[in-house]
């Protein structure tokens, strides 16, 4: 877009929002990448290659991002930014819980300890791995990727799904970003023993 990107708000301030299960990829703002009017977040949510001008985010209220990837992100610069947060007023309180950033992770932020770098999240999309994933969506993680088991539990029930219909535990275990890995392709030799 010419100038910001998408926007979400409530119909008053105590209204919240919460996104889950979503891609946001190959988007471009020349301005703020998008912006939040109400309280909330994002959950198990995958932010890749996107471009922004100045922020990536602008939140006007308090939020929590739990369990999403943010990767291969830059600024208008070039600059890659995992993630670039605004607060108008410096008095929201951003925080991240069990998400994974690929470089450029903004100083100054409140990362729990469940956060965690990645520099390749292998995804099953990626030329190097299409071929043992044909069938797998384009951003889910493969069999070693490190977003495996790393999710936050949250009230997730049996009934609960990721973007691709599939149960978002597995062996007692979340995944981060968008999609729960419940292939176990690991792309390597085989060995046939008669």
């Amino acid at each position: 877009s010419e100038g910001g990107g998408g926007g979400l708000s409530g119909a008053s301030p105590s209204a919240s929002f919460r996104v889950v299960d979503c891609v946001f990829e190959g988007n471009v703002a020349n301005y703020i990448g998008g912006g939040a009017l109400a309280p909330g977040g994002f959950v198990n949510c995958t932010f890749v290659n996107n471009s922004w001008g100045n922020y990536f985010f602008q939140y006007s209220y308090n939020a929590t991002n739990i369990n999403c990837v943010y990767y291969g992100n830059t600024n208008s610069a070039g600059k890659v930014c995992a993630v670039n947060v605004h607060t108008p007023d410096d008095q929201q309180t951003i925080v991240f819980r069990s998400c994974a950033f690929g470089p450029g992770k903004q100083a100054g932020l409140q990362y729990d300890a469940s956060c965690f770098d990645v520099t390749n999240p292998r995804f099953a999309g990626e030329p190097r791995y299409a071929k043992y994933y044909a069938d797998v969506p384009s951003f889910a993680p493969t069999a070693k990727s490190p977003l495996r088991g790393k999710g936050l539990l949250l009230d997730w029930t049996d009934a609960d799904t990721d973007l691709a219909g599939n149960g978002r535990v597995r062996d007692g275990k979340a995944d981060v970003g968008c999609y729960q890995g419940w292939w176990d392709v690991v792309p390597g030799a085989m060995l046939l023993l008669r």
